[in-house]
């Protein structure tokens, strides 16, 4: 981040020119990311049965309560880190932009890698991979369309605070599934 800070200052201003753009480039983008995420599961679950699950990242944690709370950041600071990663370093900065075929094969190619990364998040199963693998498209599509960091980190980020940051362990320990 701190390698970073320039862009993330330029971009930060330029995200805050236009805040309802922004915003709803954010939101839509959540809900492009949750959509593709639901549908490609759903059709390529059954193709691999059901033992590939996800991993729950609460499941079978035994911390006390304000460990867990403190480790479910991580899947915010993931996100900043994959973002960075993926969207900016492994997308934006190769030569290949002034040629359509070698872009778009990039972007998906991209967009693979990104999925297969994930691998564990579906017990093992490839084909599974693909569901993220969509959701890395949707970023990539996004990053290229506004050439704005914030807009994937912050749709990214947020997608996984909802699921499995500490929303969901404040929710847990609310409802009795974690003892302090």
């Amino acid at each position: 981040m701190i390698a970073n800070r320039e862009l993330l200052a330029r971009h930060w201003c330029a995200f805050w020119r236009a805040p309802w753009r922004s915003i709803g480039i954010v939101i839509l983008g959540m809900v492009v990311f949750k959509v593709v995420v639901t549908v490609l599961g759903a059709l390529l679950r059954p193709l691999v049965g059901d033992s590939a699950a996800t991993n729950d990242p609460s499941e079978g944690i035994s911390l006390t309560f304000a460990v867990l709370l403190f480790a479910s950041l991580n899947p915010v600071v993931t996100a900043l880190i994959e973002d960075f990663t993926f969207r900016h370093t492994l997308l934006l900065k190769f030569p290949v932009w002034n040629r359509f075929a070698l872009a778009a094969g990039l972007t998906v190619v991209n967009a693979l890698v990104f999925g297969a990364v994930h691998i564990n998040n579906f017990g093992g199963q490839w084909l599974l991979t693909l569901t993220f693998a969509g959701a890395g498209l949707v970023m990539n599509l996004a990053y290229l369309w506004t050439r704005n960091i914030w807009h994937v980190l912050l749709m990214h980020g947020m997608n996984n605070f909802l699921l499995g940051g500490p929303i969901t362990v404040l929710l847990t320990h609310l409802l009795g599934a974690v003892t302090a």
